[in-house]
């Protein structure tokens, strides 16, 4: 069974662009929960993660692990999008 996903995210006021990729790619490092994706939002100062994880009491207690500031965890349903070409209809 997959574990349920979760929006983690992390507004960094004031970060220039390569603090914000660097900062993405030490999330992606969290043990104990598995990134789906990282998203660098420059504009707005901040990155979004999509993580897998049992619970979202397991992904609080995995960053503070990680020693990694959050601004907020939402319950987050993942969808995948069809490539060029495919599609989900049959």
């Amino acid at each position: 069974m997959e574990h349920p996903t979760f929006l983690v995210e992390h507004y960094l006021p004031g970060r220039r662009l390569a603090e914000l990729e660097t900062f993405a790619r030490k999330v992606c490092e969290v043990d104990a929960v598995r990134v789906l994706q990282a998203t660098v939002v420059p504009e707005d100062e901040s990155v979004l993660c999509v993580v897998a994880s049992p619970s979202e009491t397991a992904v609080r207690a995995a960053y503070q692990r990680a020693g990694i500031q959050f601004d907020r965890i939402s319950p987050a349903i993942a969808h995948d999008q069809p490539r060029k070409g495919e599609s989900d209809v049959h």
